[in-house]
């Protein structure tokens, strides 16, 4: 409401409600100040325009940005969610500045709660499971990590890369060495793979579509959850958390 009126106006607004309430409470909590008294007893509060604009900004601070990428919605007529939908939910759990991107599943979103990425990724698929009826994993990303995904791309210095046939896993957490091992020294040219910490960096020079290097084959050899992003997607997704 307070985000509504001072976009009209800078004008001080003021409210008055009785003492020792739960709104009492809130609106000092909210940074209002008290100013006398109002009708029969009620104490009177109000809001000057800098005082708010100062709140808003420090709120802002607080608040962390995070993409968060959902596996398989949206794919072949499977597992359908509509994305207004989706960022009805995610707003729902009180998260704010919520941005979705391609049906594929992609939402970017501000949260000042300090959660882990596991327990925000556990959040948000529990609510899809109540509201969508679906299994859906999803796997968090921050700015700094996904700055730092896009800067590591192994294959994006090399002079016969073609960038459309790139694409980047995103991995739940980091796989453990003994699978990691295991993996390492599997050859499927002409398709490539470089992991590094929680991303795999891949190469289909003859589509994705063709490839063994799916999610599923990821998954089922290291043992972690896994989603696929093309190279596109991946940059736009920094590009829109600026």
């Amino acid at each position: 409401m307070l985000d509504w009126y001072f976009s009209r106006t800078q004008q001080t607004v003021w409210l008055g409600t009785a003492p020792n309430s739960c709104a009492e409470k809130f609106y000092r909590i909210a940074g209002w100040k008290e100013v006398g008294t109002h009708g029969k007893g009620e104490i009177k509060f109000e809001m000057e325009y800098e005082d708010w604009k100062n709140k808003q900004l420090e709120f802002s601070c607080s608040m962390k940005t995070y993409i968060s990428i959902l596996r398989g919605i949206n794919v072949s007529g499977s597992n359908k969610i509509k994305m207004n939908d989706l960022k009805l939910l995610y707003e729902e759990l009180e998260f704010s500045n919520v941005v979705t991107y391609i049906q594929s599943g992609n939402v970017i979103f501000k949260s000042s709660k300090n959660l882990s990425d596991t327990n925000l990724s556990n959040k948000i698929e529990h609510a899809i499971l109540n509201k969508f009826k679906l299994n859906v994993p999803v796997i968090i990303r921050s700015i700094d990590e996904l700055e730092n995904v896009i800067m590591a791309n192994p294959f994006i210095k090399q002079n016969d890369i073609i960038t459309e046939k790139l694409h980047v896993t995103f991995l739940s957490e980091k796989p453990r060495q003994p699978e990691l091992e295991k993996i390492k020294s599997l050859d499927y040219s002409p398709d490539k793979f470089v992991i590094k910490e929680k991303e795999i960096y891949i190469y289909c020079p003859n589509g994705y579509g063709n490839t063994r290097l799916t999610n599923n084959f990821f998954e089922n050899k290291l043992k972690v959850k896994a989603t696929t992003r093309n190279w596109r997607t991946a940059n736009k997704l920094l590009e829109l958390t600026q």
